[in-house]
């Protein structure tokens, strides 16, 4: 360990590790710790590309059907298995934070948001931070409604609040 860093790769596919001060599960097979910085990353070496979803608008990301990098499962039941997918994250084991990066999509009511800067945060009991400037689009059947710009408080897969903006759209396809 001169880097002072270890890897590790489990033997069989992708398994349920359990992040029980989160409150989380998530869906993994490789492991980097970082000893000196106490931080661990959490893979999946089968998605660990953003597939090209960086740089696309909402309604392009949600075409792709499976969504890239580790699955997030929120193990409280009152956040009703609330999940996401993030190609990058990292769990900082002494301040009991997840960060998860390239994170593209999560679906909550009837709505799917795209977190701010592709990144959202776990806090120690399941919460996740306020993600501003993220983006809304409801519902997720008619994709009617683009929210953005918006600020969103993720309580679960049945409940969000938010506050953003939305363009008004006329019968002449003009924005007002």
């Amino acid at each position: 360990y001169t880097k002072r860093r270890a890897d590790f790769v489990a033997n069989a596919d992708l398994g349920r590790t359990q992040l029980p001060l989160l409150q989380y599960a998530a869906y993994v097979d490789k492991f980097s710790w970082k000893i000196d910085k106490k931080e661990l990353d959490l893979i999946n070496s089968k998605s660990e590309s953003n597939q090209g979803l960086e740089g696309l608008t909402l309604r392009e990301r949600i075409r792709h059907t499976e969504q890239p990098g580790a699955l997030f499962v929120s193990t409280d039941p009152t956040k009703d298995s609330l999940n996401f997918h993030a190609v990058r994250s990292t769990y900082l084991y002494n301040a009991g934070q997840l960060t998860c990066r390239q994170v593209f999509t999560v679906n909550s009511a009837d709505a799917v948001i795209a977190p701010g800067g592709d990144t959202l945060h776990v806090r120690q009991g399941g919460a996740i931070d306020l993600m501003k400037r993220s983006q809304i689009l409801a519902s997720r059947d008619n994709k009617y409604h683009l929210i953005y710009d918006a600020d969103v408080i993720l309580d679960g897969a049945k409940k969000y609040s938010a506050k953003g903006y939305i363009d008004y759209v006329d019968v002449d396809n003009k924005k007002q």
